[in-house]
This record gives C-alpha cells, structure tokens and sequence, in this order.
C-alpha cells in the first residue's frame, strides 16, 4: 500500500509539473499598438457613454434604468482600468527609481525560490525492523542525481545491516519546496535484498523501499529526517515488509 501511494504521489507530480510547463509555454503577453488608446483614458469612456446614448437614441423604448445601469458598469470599468494603470505606471516608476527594491518586490510576488538541485552524495543512518522488538541498525549512501525528468531526479541507493543484510536500488525522487526553506522529498524505486543469517527475512530477492523526508539547509549543510517503506510488493506469497527511520546529511555536492 505505501508503494502505491508514494507512486501515485510521484505520478501526480509529473503530471502536475507537465501541465504548468506547458501553461507557461503557451501564456502569450500581448500589449497594444502605438496607434492604440489606452484603457481607462477619458477619450475611451467618452466614446463609451457616446454609444450608450446612440442606442437610447435609435431606440426610444430602451428601458432607462437599464441604460443607467449600462451607464453605471462602464463608468466602474472604465474606473477600474484607470486604476489599474496606475497602479502598474506606479510600479514601474518604482523598479526604475529603485531597482533593487523592484527586483524585491517582484521575487517576492513571484513567491520563495527554488534552489536548483545539485548532484548530492548522502550519507544516512537510522534503525530498520521497526516492528519487532530489536530494532536494527542500518547505514546507508545514496546519489541523488540534479538530472531532472520534468521534476523528478533518479537516484541510486546502497543499505547495510548489523546482521548482514545488504540492499541495492534506484529509483526517482520528488522535491516539493516548503515554507522556512524547508524540502519534502518523495523517493520510491526497486532493488536487490539479500539476507544472512539473523536478518530479517523480506520474502524475495526483488523488493521495493519508499521514503518521504523532510529536510533542510543547517549550517550549510542539508539535513534531513526520513521514514520508509520496504517489501516485496507482494511478488511472493511471504511480504513481512519492514520500516525504517534514519536522518540524513548531504556531505558533498557537485
């Protein structure tokens, strides 16, 4: 069950990266011509109220309150229009003025940015077995790849246990930015698990680990808190399945 949550997340997430860039790429910004009239100008609301009073004229049985109300709707437009360029006309004089608190204010309308994600080698330690009752010491190293798959970086990961075990796998991650910098990441991919003796035995050799962590930059350094999901998604008739919590700390990118 965590295997298919966590790849319908990472689904959703393609598809949703796929979608604004696509939005993004067919947005067209038109602007009007030098012989244009701008909006909201008084020349424009004039010949507004000038046709509005054509029609009154050319019909005389137009009902007057709604004309008035017509009246009412091109005088607000038209008021809206004037405020609204002035309003831009206010910011460009203020990014002109003082480009430094322009280029403030409109990284600040534009929301949080996004650091671009850097080949990371991760160096990772928790516990495994979570369930049974000696829980087992796990390290692990992974590669997180700045490659980027509209949104989605592979990774390779290599997991030791106390007992012997030994786990190898790839997969893709997501990163979804957070507020207060912080960085929630999704991963799920398939590798090989092999067993000692006094391991924990997952049933099969093919199994499947999902994580989700939630990291952040300390001290220049990204650290992060992580809990996952590992089994057979029921490959084989034996799925004990196994949990884990490690916290993890980027020791170099590039």
């Amino acid at each position: 069950m965590a295997h298919f949550v966590t790849f319908c997340v990472l689904l959703f997430a393609l598809a949703a990266d796929a979608a604004f860039g696509a939005d993004n790429s067919m947005t067209d910004v038109t602007t009007p011509g030098e012989g244009s009239e701008p909006a909201g100008s008084v020349s424009s609301t004039r010949s507004d109220y000038r046709n509005l009073w054509g029609r009154i004229l050319r019909d005389p049985q137009l009902d007057l309150r709604t004309a008035g109300c017509a009246a009412n709707a091109t005088q607000s437009a038209s008021f809206v229009r004037t405020s609204l360029r002035c309003n831009e006309d206010t910011d460009i004089n203020r990014s002109m003025a003082d480009p430094i608190a322009g280029a403030e204010s409109a990284s600040a309308a534009a929301g949080p940015e996004q650091a671009p994600r850097a080949n990371d080698l991760v160096l990772i330690g928790g516990y495994g077995d979570l369930r049974q009752r000696k829980r087992v010491p796990t390290g692990a190293v992974d590669v997180r790849f700045a490659k980027d798959y509209f949104g989605l970086h592979p990774y390779v990961d290599l997991a030791v246990g106390n007992r012997g075990s030994r786990y190898a796998g790839l997969g893709l991650l997501y990163d979804f930015e957070m507020p207060c910098r912080l960085r929630l990441t999704v991963g799920s991919g398939p590798g090989y698990y092999r067993h000692n003796r006094g391991s924990t035995y997952l049933g099969y050799a093919v199994e499947f680990h999902s994580w989700l962590e939630v990291s952040r930059v300390v001290l220049g350094r990204r650290i992060g808190l992580s809990v996952g999901h590992i089994s057979n998604a029921h490959l084989a008739s034996c799925n004990p399945g196994s949990e884990n919590v490690s916290l993890s700390v980027v020791v170099r990118s590039w």
